[in-house]
């Protein structure tokens, strides 16, 4: 559900909020604000940066509007076919050009923690890359079926992956501080950061466009409620069927 700018806190914690707009994971980070678990509100984290939480907020609205705006007009099977030139087939070889970048960075970084933050890596490629197989063998034929009901528990279990993909960026970022905490002026060690930053905002755009406009005009399509309820166990069942459809 989005959350408007007149409405800095709520009582969902800061990272369930950018479960539900990824975009806001990849501005607080942008502005250098750091989630942790007892933080506090969004507001007084803002503040402590120098910023007010609106402007983030409104900076946050601006980018989902300039990402979707362009698409929300455009035919289902198109709409699909951007997600999958701009976003999955690229995939594998962004992940490929930051890792190249953490390693040049290897000689400034603290050795412990650039090997967590590249486990961490090669984990998101391994969920993803089977994700994004999903819903180009399974989730997308679906939604362009003549009769896509079928759609509705698939696309509530990709969206509760792309949740669990939001939290893994946020380990990843936290990684990277760890990593590069001891040589922030190595010109090596801010490419590799400006590398994770833009992969970070990319792969949350992808996630927004999926979640609020792809799979929100798919519901609609399928006269489906808004949200379905599917809890973990549910989900692993739908993607041990989608394996079968995909053997």
């Amino acid at each position: 559900m989005a959350i408007s700018s007149s409405c800095p806190d709520s009582s969902e914690s800061l990272l369930a909020r950018c479960a539900a707009r990824p975009l806001m994971l990849s501005a607080l980070h942008a502005h250098g604000i750091e989630i942790q678990e007892d933080a506090g509100a969004l507001a007084s984290l803002c503040r402590a940066c120098g910023l007010e939480p609106n402007v983030l907020l409104a900076e946050v609205d601006a980018a989902e509007h300039r990402l979707t705006e362009p698409w929300r007009a455009q035919p289902l099977p198109a709409l699909i076919e951007h997600v999958l030139l701009a976003y999955h087939q690229p995939f594998a070889a962004e992940l490929d050009r930051l890792d190249a970048a953490l390693l040049a960075a290897r000689q400034a970084s603290a050795p412990q923690a650039l090997e967590e933050l590249r486990a961490l890596l090669a984990e998101l490629r391994a969920e993803l890359l089977e994700h994004l197989a999903k819903e180009e063998q399974v989730l997308f034929p679906w939604i362009l079926a003549p009769a896509p009901a079928a759609a509705a528990r698939a696309i509530r279990a990709m969206q509760l992956e792309h949740e669990d993909t939001v939290t893994l960026l946020h380990t990843l970022h936290g990684a990277a501080v760890r990593a590069f905490a001891g040589s922030p002026s190595d010109p090596q060690v801010a490419t590799a950061q400006r590398a994770l930053a833009q992969f970070e905002r990319w792969l949350c755009e992808h996630l927004h466009l999926e979640d609020h406009l792809l799979f929100a005009r798919a519901r609609v399509r399928a006269r489906l409620a808004p949200r379905l309820a599917l809890d973990r166990a549910a989900r692993r069942t739908w993607c041990g069927r989608c394996k079968d459809a995909r053997s």
